[in-house]
């Protein structure tokens, strides 16, 4: 079970803060599987909510079925595709519908003293858009401490538009994410 309650900023190209708050809140559930000493699956649905402060969301209550096997090659490499659909099931103040595929194909490198780090291929087909494609391509690292049970990662995303009217859209994307762990 997971709950993300994401604080969002955006600067403009000029540099500044042009906003700032919550972000849409997304609550989810789903097993994970053993399938053997080396691979591993999991799926789940997750729920997220119109919460977000001005344009910082997707003003939709969304459904999201998410998909990943994980296959360890060695103890310091997992190779892991995923798959995320995206389907809004109400779209309140004439919000545009969704319904899009996240494929995701990422390998995690595992260092010493719980730090790794992770590339990661992304393609986004948007079938309310002609089945438009937008690729990118993300970078990332995670530090995780055992007390206090906590996870901390920083990425950076650059996106590849198919098209010309979406080129320059988002240049990149920066995340910083943190993680507490119930065990």
């Amino acid at each position: 079970m997971r709950l993300k309650v994401p604080y969002e900023w955006r600067i403009a190209n000029n540099g500044r803060l042009s906003d700032q708050g919550l972000g849409d809140i997304k609550l989810g559930t789903g097993p994970g599987f053993r399938l053997g000493q080396s691979w591993r699956t999991a799926f789940g649905l997750e729920l997220r909510m119109p919460t977000a402060a001005d344009n910082l969301g997707g003003h939709d209550w969304r459904l999201q079925e998410l998909g990943v096997v994980a296959w360890d090659v060695t103890h310091w490499l997992t190779l892991s595709p995923s798959f995320e659909y995206n389907e809004s099931v109400a779209e309140p103040d004439n919000a545009r519908p969704q319904n899009y595929v996240d494929l995701y194909f990422a390998a995690t490198v595992l260092l010493p003293h719980h730090w790794s780090v992770t590339p990661r291929y992304k393609a986004d087909v948007d079938f309310e858009k002609n089945n438009r494609l937008v690729q990118s391509v993300r970078l990332q690292a995670a530090k995780q401490l055992n007390n206090p049970p906590l996870g901390f990662v920083l990425s950076i995303e650059k996106p590849f538009y198919s098209d010309p009217i979406n080129k320059g859209q988002k240049e990149f994307q920066i995340n910083f994410m943190i993680t507490y762990y119930i065990r």
